[in-house]
């Protein structure tokens, strides 16, 4: 709301004027206007009076503490709280929140003002603070990024350069955006001079008369080239001026091939007419002979290639053969090995940009660093833009795109990887629109254009703080030309603050803000060049910039230092983005395989800093608690975006750091447990990020911090030492599964989802057979694993089916069945099975007890359905049909069986286990055909296999086919009143399968009884068998002697259950999976007959051998210690032997009835809904 609206005008020699409220206020900004500014579109007559034209204000606030609940009226203060305002003129509006704690009731104004019109906005205390409204957030709408309009998208616009080319027709007599772009970044010297503003251009037709050649004219030529050649030069002066060329080329030597390396390199920046003239006058190829290069010569070359033309020249098979020559020569130094590689990298890159364009994405992030590396640099960066516009056959690539729809943000493609060409045309879009606004911004510098300098430096500053533009923007303003002319723009002496050193300051702080751009030493200079008191910049983050500024400056033993000294500081802004900056620094230095890690330690060592590798762990526990909080079942107050970034970031860093140290500076037990907690923790974490975080770059950070956690373990583990023994693995792998099965508040099915999918990284991928370097595999198949199985067991016992078979398949492919992983965990899981389904059969515990068992009973059968199918009898493996193996599924479909339970799951994995019935015993296969009769009426491919596997068979015992036939008779009694399912079975085929079983049951030598079926219902099904399939007709010959029929209708041996959701709190659910259910009370014997029962000895009761008798004694009642002088210590004296003997009995009853369930069931459930 609107507080006041005036005039002010000082008073006295102090220059100060008041303003005093009528109560208690909390001011949110302050407006001032311009002199003779209309203030009220409804009041003509309200005109500003502000005088001069900029000016600064000193403001003194009375504050006092807001009232509240418990102190409604707080006591008055004199405390004035400073701030100062620079007003550079036009209509300004400057932010002044003081906060829901402080009001105030007098403003103070002191400055060098002759009047001021301004309104001040804010709220009345009378009005609740903002902390007191009720909590609304359920209900506001997501925070939603608001893209720049379409005039200020280059990256969604056909014509990028529009922006640039608009700001330079404010500019009188300025020259074309093609010149500008050369002139800006190739040709301007890089210190202001004199005659820095005007534009020179090279005299070439002056310079074709000179009577020189040879080398001396490589070196004019040269020295002229340094300016550029108009474009519309004359012909004939062009043809002279490259013949002299040519001719001066004639002798070869060291000295000629190296001046017209700088010829060329000074031509690549020219116009495309020009470099074409040379280039199809000189086959640089054959020039540039092996036994004549040297590195400078090499590294003239490597700036040329920038341009297009240049790089098709030398992109032949003959100059490459001549640098690989040249790098194969025992002379040649390792520095010069490393810019050949560079040159032909950059060759090979115009192949990829070109392929890309065309539709043809190839290694995107090779690309990405290569763009890069080439706009890095001035001249280079010149000649790349220059080509992408004005080259035809480039910039049609890119102009024949059309813009995304709907428009997006364009991603960096240096630290993202993108799988579209409109992707990357949107990127190289915004790539020239930023670089041409850069141009036309230095052109206007040149011609001292406040007005295009204050509306380029704005753009800028809005693409500093919009995704997708934010890195690119970042990346060109270190250009050496554009940082010196920021460094002019704030070493201007300006009388009073004006809007583009605001800009430039606020420039600087974004560029302080990116992690790529934070530790570049040409930070330092721009800040250096900032005024002792800026107009837009806190004091502290002056002192935050300035001490970045040093860290980068000073380079790796300052950030050493920093990262050694950090501990407890907050992790808020400032200090979080000190830390990431040090760790940037230590993590580039150790990108040198040969010499990096010698460098940071010898840098550590030298300033006397020891444990680095200690403090990195330490560091790194500081770095993970603020994230994991952000994301417990109640969590703290949100951390800002940008401070969530710093600390992915800046995690993301220190593990980089610590993967390259480990191998040389081995941990404690302590810290590794500790290490790989908050690695796994991190993990978890960084997919909340991915999955519920808006922000692009907090998004990003998570994305490249996941894969760092992985190769951190993997080296933490020495999984690629042959001869490590297995023990820092064991225990890298045995905190992993502890982390993973206990939750810190957290969500538990999230954190064993992610430490599965972390697992699954951590392992290495299964080589080919012929593969004979195998020491990742052994090391965790022979070395690790097998010494881990009760932990690895609880762990996959907590996992969803799907999980369970991927990580059985990756073991079982990394074990070879050398070990047996796989069988072992297909055994482990079919003797669960197994207790579960005695659970389920032994006791009648509580519904939710029962129900979490009935769940658990699922996803083993699930997982169980999933192994089963995912073979065939011909491709299964050895570890899979293991005798032992299909013993265990035999006892598994007899406890089926016998079991009252009967789910759609069971009948699912006895059709899974169908095709491998050939494995099983007679009893497990006639196991197998009564669930699949049971499953019959639900299930139409259960009655095919069934008759599948009954065939397969052969003949059994009289009463197990009995057992079959009263199986049998609920199907018949369906298929009499046609009422069987057959979804995707033909009827044919159900009949079929009805005449196999009837053929079956008929084999043997006994008559069976069907019943619950009359003999004329029999027939019915014969005759319609026969019907069907001609081939039958014999059937109702074979079978009518051979069946009884009772109508009496038997009891289901089964009941159907479907699955229930179970709504259940999580209290509750926590209680029942961390508590055993109760095992029945053992039944107490009645009478006394008991104690008058001979006891007799075990051996004598095996044997039954005649001698065996004299060994014997039978005590009664108290006996024993009547002829027992000695105490017997076995037991309590004062219990009755026979008693102690029934008390074991009852115990060994009960211990072995009760199996302890798994504290991390609780992971083994569906989806669940809590109340």
């Amino acid at each position: 709301m609107l507080l006041l609206w005036g005039t002010l005008q000082p008073r006295g020699g102090s220059n100060l004027a008041s303003v005093r409220f009528s109560g208690p206020v909390r001011i949110r900004c302050i407006r001032i206007y311009p002199k003779g500014y209309s203030v009220f579109a409804q009041k003509p007559e309200a005109i500003s009076l502000t005088e001069p034209d900029a000016f600064s204000l000193s403001i003194f606030l009375n504050a006092q503490a807001a009232p509240s609940a418990q102190e409604p009226k707080p006591k008055g203060t004199n405390v004035l709280v400073p701030t100062t305002l620079l007003y550079p003129g036009g209509l300004r509006e400057f932010p002044l929140d003081m906060g829901p704690d402080f009001v105030t009731r007098l403003m103070v104004i002191q400055g060098d003002f002759t009047m001021v019109t301004l309104a001040i906005f804010g709220d009345a205390v009378s009005e609740p603070p903002m902390d007191s409204l009720p909590d609304t957030s359920a209900h506001l709408p997501a925070v939603s990024h608001r893209r720049p309009s379409s005039s200020l998208d280059p990256a969604n616009a056909i014509e990028s350069s529009i922006m640039s080319q608009s700001l330079l027709a404010l500019i009188p007599n300025a020259p074309s955006l093609s010149l500008c772009i050369r002139l800006m970044l190739c040709f301007k010297p890089q210190v202001r001079s004199d005659d820095w503003g005007e534009i020179r251009f090279a005299d070439i037709k002056e310079l074709v008369e000179i009577e020189v050649s040879g080398l001396e004219w490589l070196g004019r030529a040269a020295e002229a080239l340094a300016l550029p050649i108009k474009e519309e030069v004359d012909t004939e002066i062009l043809n002279r001026f490259v013949g002299k060329t040519v001719h001066a080329v004639t002798e070869r030597t060291n000295d000629h091939l190296y001046a017209l390396a700088g010829l060329i390199r000074r031509a690549s920046a020219q116009s495309s007419k020009i470099v074409s003239s040379i280039l199809s006058e000189l086959d640089l190829a054959d020039i540039f002979e092996s036994q004549l290069l040297d590195k400078h010569i090499v590294e003239r070359l490597h700036d040329a290639i920038a341009n297009p033309h240049i790089a098709q020249a030398l992109n032949s098979t003959t100059m490459m053969g001549n640098l690989q020559t040249f790098a194969n020569s025992h002379t040649t130094t390792p520095q010069t090995k490393a810019a050949i590689n560079a040159l032909q990298a950059r060759l090979l890159g115009w192949e990829r940009f070109r392929q890309t364009l065309s539709g043809h994405p190839a290694d995107i992030a090779t690309l990405g660093l290569w763009i890069k590396e080439l706009t890095s640099d001035d001249m280079t960066c010149g000649s790349f833009i220059h080509s992408l516009i004005y080259d035809d056959s480039l910039s049609s690539l890119i102009h024949d795109c059309p813009p995304q729809e709907p428009p997006t943000d364009p991603i960096a493609l240096w630290n993202s990887t993108v799988t579209s060409c409109s992707e990357i045309v949107a990127f190289l879009r915004a790539l020239l629109g930023i670089c041409c606004l850069l141009v036309a911004l230095s052109y206007a510098d040149d011609a001292s254009m406040i007005p295009c300098i204050e509306k380029g430096l704005a753009v800028i500053r809005l693409w500093q703080e919009t995704d997708g533009y934010s890195e690119i923007v970042s990346h060109l303003l270190l250009l050496p030309r554009v940082v010196y002319r920021l460094e002019e723009i704030l070493r201007q002496a300006a009388p009073v603050p004006n809007m583009t050193i605001m800009h430039v300051e606020q420039i600087i702080l974004g560029l302080f803000s990116q992690p790529d751009t934070m530790i570049r030493p040409e930070l330092a200079r721009l800040v250096d060049a900032l005024p002792v008191s800026t107009s837009t910049i806190s004091e502290i983050e002056q002192m935050e910039i300035r001490e970045l500024a040093m860290i980068s400056e000073n380079g790796l033993s300052q950030a050493i230092r920093s990262i050694m000294t950090w501990m407890d500081r907050p992790v808020d802004c400032s200090g979080g983005r000190i830390l990431q900056s040090a760790l940037l620094i230590v993590d580039k230095a150790l990108d040198d395989r040969d010499a990096g890690e010698w460098n940071v330690m010898q840098a550590s060592w030298e300033h006397e800093l020891h444990g680095l590798v200690f403090h990195l762990v330490d560091t790194l526990e500081q770095l993970v608690e603020p994230i994991r909080m952000q994301f417990l079942l109640i969590p703290p107050p949100s951390l800002q975006d940008v401070v969530l970034t710093q600390l992915l970031s800046s995690a993301n860093s220190n593990m980089r750091i610590l993967s390259r140290l480990l191998p040389g500076h081995p941990l404690p037990s302590r810290l590794i447990r500790s290490l790989v907690h908050h690695i796994v923790v991190l993990f978890i974490a960084t997919d909340a990020v991915d999955t519920t975080h808006q922000s692009n770059a907090s998004r990003h950070a998570a994305r490249v911090a996941r894969p760092t956690c992985a190769e951190t373990l993997s080296i933490l583990s020495n999984a690629n030492d042959p001869e490590a023994d297995g023990s820092t693995g064991e225990l890298v792998l045995r905190t992993l599964l502890y982390t993973a099965r206990h939750p810190e508040d957290d969500d538990p099915v999230s954190r064993l989802e992610q430490t599965f999918w972390l697992l699954d990284l951590l392992l290495p991928l299964s080589l080919s057979d012929n593969s004979a370097d195998r020491t990742q595999e052994t090391f965790w198949t022979r070395k690790v694993i097998p010494n881990l199985l009760p932990d690895l067991q609880q762990f996959f016992r907590a996992l969803i089916p799907e999980y369970k078979g991927q990580l059985m398949e990756r073991l079982a492919a990394l074990d070879r069945g050398e070990v047996g992983l796989g069988q072992w965990f297909l055994d482990e899981e079919l003797r669960h099975l197994l207790q579960t389904i005695e659970r389920v059969n032994t006791f009648q515990p509580a519904a939710d007890w029962r129900a979490i068992l009935q769940i658990q009973l699922i996803h083993s059968l699930q997982f169980l359905t999933r192994c089963l199918e995912a073979y065939s009898t011909s491709n299964i493996p050895e570890w899979f049909r293991d005798k032992a193996t299909f013993q265990a599924l035999s006892r598994v479909l007899g406890a089926m069986v016998d079991t009252s339970l009967l789910l759609p799951d069971c009948i699912e994995f006895a059709c899974a286990v169908a095709p491998h019935a050939i494995f099983l015993a007679t009893p497990g296969q006639l196991n197998l055909v009564i669930l699949l009769f049971r499953g019959a009426v639900t299930q139409p491919l259960a009655l095919p296999r069934a008759a599948s596997v009954l065939e397969a068979s052969g003949q059994s015992l009289d009463s197990e086919a009995q057992k079959i036939a009263d199986e049998c008779s609920p199907i018949l009694e369906q298929l009499v009143s046609n009422d069987f399912p057959s979804r995707g079975q033909s009827h044919a085929t159900v009949f079929q399968a009805a005449s196999v079983c009837l053929r079956w049951l008929a084999s043997h030598s006994e008559r069976l009884t069907l019943n619950g079926i009359s003999e004329e219902a029999f027939k019915t099904v014969i005759l319609r068998i026969a019907s069907l399939i001609p081939e039958e007709a014999s059937l109702m010959t074979l079978t009518q002697s051979r069946f009884d029929f009772s109508e009496e209708i038997l009891m289901p041996s089964a009941i159907s259950e479907s699955y229930k959701p179970l709504t259940i709190s999580f209290g509750r659910l926590t209680e029942l999976l961390t508590s055993r259910p109760k095992t029945p009370p053992t039944p107490k014997l009645s009478g006394e007959s008991i104690f008058k029962m001979a006891t007799t000895s075990p051996i004598a009761a095996l044997v039954g051998h005649s001698r065996m008798s004299t060994l014997t004694k039978t005590y009664q009642q108290n006996e024993f210690r009547e002829l027992s002088a000695r105490q017997n210590t076995s037991r309590r004296p004062s219990v009755h032997v026979d008693d102690f003997q029934q008390e074991l009995i009852a115990t060994a009853a009960e211990t072995s009835v009760v199996q302890p369930m798994p504290s991390t069931s609780i992971q083994l459930l569906p989806p669940l809904k809590f109340e």
